[in-house]
Parts: structure tokens; C-alpha cells; sequence
């Protein structure tokens, strides 16, 4: 049994934390945790202060970093943002609705430089529409890369507008990513 000087009870050894050395601290579990919660809401602003500062000085390290980062993780950043997207639909989906309500203008404003970029791709996927509501496209019920269910038309070549490849979303994505 140890005696903790914060809330002065007796309590056993496993209910201390231990100091960087191996020895135990002088304060129980649920009064360390207390203090540090506390230590952090009373110095939140000057820690924020100091690693802006310290962001402003490093940017460009900061940035090289993650890139290399990113470069030698890529497959787990990418699974585990999957996964968390999985996980968390509805703040996901709140997240992409409040984004929207902020920057409508500027989104509504690249869509219209998008339609008018790519009007025959716009109108290849219109006409795939077309073509599958009439029943004449009939798709295909399972991902041709992975397997998954609920796939969409992919177009390798727009000049082909019936050569189509169908793919889940993640796929697909990454189908685009890669012709880029």
C-alpha cells in the first residue's frame, strides 16, 4: 500500500504511475490525470502560440515530412482513412454538408469550370446514364478490380463512350488517380 499525498488515501502500488526512472509518483493514478488535464486547460493558449511559432519557422521541414511521410505509408494512411470514414459516416457526412454551407460559392463556381472544361466528358456519362436507365446498359453487379458490391462506370477512354469498366468507388478513384 502507498499513500497519496493529493487526495491523502492509501491505496495500492498499481493504482501510482510510475516515473521515468521505475520509481513511483507521490500522486494515485486519478489525481495525476486530474492535475495534467488541468496543467493543459490553463497553459492551452501559450502551448498553441508556441507550436504555431514553431510551425511558422519549420513550415517547409514540417511539409517535406509528411510528404515523405505519406510517400513510405501511403497504403495504412489511405486504409485508415477508410476505415475512420467507415466508422464515422455521419460526422463525415455533416463535415462534407458544413464545408458546402461555407464554400458554396467557390464550389458552385469550380463545378461551372468544370462542366465547362469537360463537356464531352459530361456528356459520355449523361449519355451512360441515359443508356443504363433504358435498360440497354445493363452493369455489372460486383467492383472489376476488387470484388465489392455497387459499382460505377468507369471510362478508361472518352473517345469510347460504351468501353466501360465497372468499378467500386474506392477503385475508381484511384483509377483516376492513376490516369492523372
Amino acid at each position: 500500500m502507498k499513500y497519496c499525498r493529493v487526495c491523502k488515501t492509501a491505496k495500492p502500488e498499481s493504482e501510482f504511475p510510475k516515473n521515468g526512472g521505475g520509481t513511483f509518483r507521490p500522486d494515485c493514478k486519478k489525481c495525476h490525470v486530474k492535475r495534467v488535464q488541468q496543467w493543459y486547460c490553463k497553459t492551452r493558449e501559450t502551448r498553441l502560440a508556441v507550436d504555431k511559432e514553431h510551425y511558422v519557422k519549420n513550415r517547409e521541414r514540417l511539409l517535406e515530412e509528411k510528404k515523405t511521410f505519406y510517400k513510405e505509408n501511403k497504403e495504412e494512411v489511405l486504409e485508415k482513412g477508410r476505415e475512420y470514414r467507415k466508422a464515422n459516416k455521419a460526422r463525415v457526412r455533416e463535415l462534407g454538408r458544413e464545408r458546402y454551407r461555407d464554400n458554396r460559392d467557390k464550389i458552385l463556381e469550380r463545378r461551372k469550370a468544370y462542366v465547362s472544361q469537360n463537356k464531352e466528358k459530361i456528356k459520355v456519362q449523361h449519355s451512360v446514364r441515359r443508356l443504363k436507365k433504358q435498360g440497354h446498359i445493363i452493369p455489372s453487379s460486383h467492383c472489376w478490380h476488387c470484388g465489392e458490391d455497387s459499382p460505377e462506370a468507369h471510362h478508361p477512354d472518352y473517345n469510347k463512350p460504351l468501353s466501360i469498366v465497372w468499378l467500386c468507388r474506392s477503385c475508381h478513384q484511384r483509377a483516376h488517380a492513376i490516369s492523372l
